[in-house]
């Protein structure tokens, strides 16, 4: 009777092994996967993500030293490393395709102690969802949320900051974090 016991469990845990590992779900983890952009940084600049805004936002001299979504180490002073909007402006960042995403970087000006007075949308299909509200923000902080399928990511400038009217990004990232 023991025999068959141990014989029986094995001959169970096979089976759930089996169905765990299944071809459907290792393809389904695949597909997460792709949709998750590999958990990489989907608004770098070599993965394609577009400040669609540019026209309206401000660069110091060298656009692609300046512009907060470049992979390269930065070197960030008085005259160039960062980005910046006007008071009620924004600077507004797409994919060219949809990721599903939970987390967003940034790095903001911090040279000199100011806080910032701004806003963080994520929208999908035009839907826009506000993940971050701040009116005493620093430094460079990981805002978490839910996990959801995100094509445009919106800082917006509610107030400037307590030293003048722009916000200045100098990093931002998008990526989904296990």
């Amino acid at each position: 009777m023991n025999f068959q016991n141990t014989i029986f469990f094995l001959v169970l845990l096979y089976n759930v092994q089996t169905a765990i590992e299944t071809p459907c779900t290792l393809r389904e983890q695949k597909i997460r996967k792709i949709l998750r952009g590999n958990s990489k940084n989907m608004l770098s600049f070599r993965s394609g993500g577009l400040l669609t805004t540019a026209r309206t936002n401000y660069y110091q001299p060298d656009f692609y030293s300046s512009i907060p979504t470049r992979d390269t180490i930065y070197i960030v002073n008085f005259s160039f490393g960062f980005t910046y909007s006007a008071l009620d402006q924004s600077l507004i960042f797409r994919t060219m395709q949809s990721y599903e995403i939970n987390t967003v970087f940034l790095s903001l000006w911090d040279y000199t102690y100011r806080t910032y007075n701004f806003q963080v949308f994520i929208s999908f299909n035009g839907t826009e969802k506000l993940i971050f509200d701040s009116l005493a923000a620093t430094g460079s902080m990981y805002i978490k949320f839910a996990d959801q399928q995100v094509d445009t990511i919106r800082y917006y400038n509610r107030g400037g900051s307590t030293d003048n009217f722009a916000l200045i990004l100098i990093k931002v990232e998008a990526f989904y974090k296990r």
